[in-house]
């Protein structure tokens, strides 16, 4: 990950806000993991102080980590941010780092055995978020319209696609452990509303690349984006209680 280099960068070239933006999408999703460990996590990770730091550096790796996944599948902060000033992917890099985040956050939720639960969970929403953007990059090479077309609709709407997965993925791995086949239960009775954001995403897509003119941001990006975050409400409320 290339995190400790953004204020290296291109220092003449990239414009102020995007380097705002980079260092945001790095510090809100480690906020996030810090608030969830300290507010819900394990009760040896609330009440521990060196717990908690151990699991929150664990929090720092798995998002280095994610970041040298996300640049294979083609989203680089440093090359299509800082370097091509894309105007897009800013807003997507940003929707992925919190929905990792999400996912790790998540797994975090509830009481447990210690770290290999943990893992198990954040392995489990983390790869199926990556697994959920390969299929729709292959279903709609949406890696290229994101860093070359660049329209700003593409931007807000993936971007929070990105989220909404993080969250019901997250939310199929938390709560308090029980057994490995029963979190492998769980999983599958709660994940497969992400299925359904594909194929939603998928079709708008398709629909979007016919548009004859300069497609509306309204239309299909703000419109999109309030349909996938209503969409994920309702499921978190449906799926309560935790």
């Amino acid at each position: 990950m290339r995190w400790f280099y953004i204020a290296r960068v291109n220092p003449l070239g990239t414009p102020w806000w995007l380097r705002i933006l980079a260092l945001l999408s790095i510090a809100l999703p480690m906020a996030l993991i810090g608030v969830v460990l300290k507010l819900w996590s394990d009760q040896n990770v609330r009440s521990d102080d060196l717990v908690f730091a151990h699991f929150f550096l664990a929090g720092g790796v798995w998002m280095i980590a994610s970041d040298w996944t996300w640049e294979m599948l083609g989203l680089s902060l440093r090359d299509d941010v800082l370097e091509r000033h894309n105007p897009a992917t800013p807003v997507v890099i940003a929707g992925a780092y919190l929905g990792t985040a999400i996912c790790f956050a998540g797994a975090n939720i509830g009481n447990g055995p210690g770290w290999a639960a943990v893992l198990l969970c954040a392995l489990l929403s983390t790869v199926a978020l990556f697994a959920l953007w390969g299929v729709l990059n292959a279903c709609t090479r949406m890696g290229f319209w994101v860093t070359v077309d660049g329209h700003p609709a593409i931007g807000i709407r993936i971007s929070a696609l990105l989220v909404a997965w993080g969250v019901i993925l997250g939310r199929s791995v938390a709560g308090h452990w029980v057994s490995t086949p029963h979190t492998l239960e769980w999983f599958v009775k709660f994940s497969w509303p992400s299925i359904v954001l594909l194929i939603a995403e998928i079709i708008i897509h398709r629909r979007f690349r016919q548009c004859p003119r300069d497609p509306s941001v309204f239309r299909w990006g703000l419109l999109p984006a309030l349909a996938y975050s209503g969409f994920t409400i309702l499921f978190l409320v449906l799926t309560l209680p935790w």
